[in-house]
């Protein structure tokens, strides 16, 4: 799979067909495939809700997960360049999951749509290292005068250059991330247990950041908001895309293949 753009097939894909999301029949049957995605997990332990890709009860395809010792939070969620010792550890996990049956490999962190080249090159199936991996494709959808908008867990570490340059995406998307200081942020951390309303909120106070930027659609880069995804879409009234959509189109493509 070619890291940028993501072959999605521009006749089918329209925005408003987007904002239907997972919940329209035929792209529920495209990931009733066989074989599970195998989910590279950074090394955290906190509670994972509906939609997230580390909730695999709730998710509409298979998974197997695969921890990566040492993949804690503050070592990927930067702007900084990952550790050759991490990323190898995220390839040696992939093979693995491969060897258990996995047909397509994603993460549960949207920044490491970084290393999506170098993964893509070291494994043997697709991979779908973030869902940012779509924002060339949608921008090109939605034409070269509206701006996507990114939601992201830290909008400050968050750098979407590479897949600025290398998909061609203009002009530059509007990112807003989650507070700092916010309930979500300590939740991720580890630094606090988690409370549904608090986790909602914050969310919300995000995306109406985001709203007020006028954005044409919305990708959210962390699979921590994808269960809060109904929130963005009402704050914001436009498509909102996940991690889950983006896995989908993947499995949708590797049947057609």
């Amino acid at each position: 799979m070619a890291p940028y753009p993501f072959p999605i097939d521009d006749s089918e894909l329209k925005l408003e067909w987007v904002a239907r999301s997972v919940n329209v029949r035929h792209i529920e049957n495209a990931c009733d495939q066989s074989a599970p995605v195998g989910v590279l997990m950074l090394d955290t332990a906190f509670k994972r809700y509906p939609r997230d890709i580390g909730c695999p009860d709730s998710l509409p395809f298979a998974t197997l997960q695969r921890r990566v010792e040492s993949a804690v939070v503050d070592a990927v969620v930067t702007r900084d360049e990952l550790p050759p010792q991490l990323f190898e550890g995220f390839a040696r996990a992939g093979n693995a999951l491969i060897k258990h049956g996995a047909s397509v490999i994603t993460t549960s962190c949207g920044f490491l749509h970084s290393v999506q080249a170098e993964l893509a090159a070291s494994l043997s199936v697709p991979v779908v290292a973030s869902s940012l991996l779509v924002l060339p494709t949608l921008q090109k959808l939605a034409g070269e005068t509206q701006h996507a908008g990114v939601l992201t867990f830290d909008e400050r570490a968050l750098d979407t250059r590479a897949i600025c340059e290398q998909g061609g995406v203009y002009p530059t998307p509007h990112i807003v991330g989650i507070a700092p200081d916010s309930h979500f942020a300590d939740v991720i951390h580890e630094r606090s247990p988690p409370d549904v309303s608090l986790l909602e909120q914050d969310v919300e106070t995000a995306a109406i950041r985001l709203a007020a930027q006028r954005p044409a659609f919305v990708i959210l880069e962390c699979t921590n908001l994808a269960p809060w995804r109904a929130v963005v879409e009402r704050v914001c009234k436009v498509p909102v895309v996940d991690l889950v959509d983006v896995v989908c189109w993947a499995l949708q493509r590797q049947r057609r293949a």
